[in-house]
Formats: C-alpha cells, structure tokens, sequence
C-alpha cells in the first residue's frame, strides 16, 4: 500500500479506538447508575386518576375522596 493510504487507515483507527473508549465510559457509568436504584422502579408512584381507561370511565377520579364532615344538629340543646 502506499503510505498515504496507511496513514489514513492508522489514523481511522484511532479515531475508532477513541470512540470506542467513549462508549465503553459511557456503558459503564449508565451500569453504575442503575446498579445504586432499588429493583422495581423506585419512587414511581402511579396518580389516581392514570391507569385503565375502562375504570376510569366507570367512575370520576375524584371518587375516592371524602366530602367534608357535616355536622348534624345537636338535639341536647333544643
């Protein structure tokens, strides 16, 4: 070959050789962060009114809250 053509196949392949290094880096670091959270997804916690359409449907979101106390008249002091 001449050496026009070897110096830009060396130079290829040390441009492959640095990017690769990158991407091994990388891998390793996104590793490392999955590796320190918990199994199962960690603080996700799913809003009350997300989910299945169907159910959601059938009843308003706001279903499961309690209404305020109403007080009932108080039959001592009549």
């Amino acid at each position: 070959m001449a050496p026009e053509k070897d110096s830009e196949l060396l130079n290829i392949v040390k441009d492959l050789q640095k990017r690769m290094m990158y991407l091994e880096k990388k891998i390793d670091t996104l590793i490392h962060q999955t590796q320190g959270r918990p199994q199962g997804g960690g603080r996700y916690q799913p809003r009350p009114y997300s989910g299945d359409k169907e159910k959601n449907d059938k009843k308003p979101f706001y279903a499961g809250v309690k209404k305020p106390f109403k007080k009932k008249p108080d039959s001592r002091r009549a």
